[in-house]
């Protein structure tokens, strides 16, 4: 009896530790130095530094100031359940 208990308390306490984990990494921010390679109505096409391309769903009021082929710093974020990241900030880089 008092091993089922103490089975089922920990099982409780493993489920509740892994949904603590999930939840406190469900995002994750990136900040980089970058080139827009596109700007899309709702997401930009950006590549780094090391050549790789990234999607980064942008709000559109700031898709009319973004301009193609130029240097940018960014910082976004992605998550764990969404398949495009999305932009938190964007400034020129001189």
């Amino acid at each position: 009896m008092r091993k089922t208990k103490l089975f089922k308390i920990s099982i409780i306490v493993i489920f509740f530790l892994i949904f603590i984990f999930i939840i406190i990494n469900r995002y994750q921010s990136v900040g980089e130095e970058v080139r827009i390679v596109e700007v899309k109505d709702s997401s930009i096409i950006v590549e780094d530094l090391s050549k790789n391309k990234v999607e980064i769903r942008t709000p559109q009021i700031v898709i009319k100031l973004i301009e193609n082929n130029k240097q940018y710093f960014i910082e976004y974020k992605y998550g764990v359940f969404r398949k495009t990241p999305k932009l938190i900030s964007i400034t020129p880089d001189y």
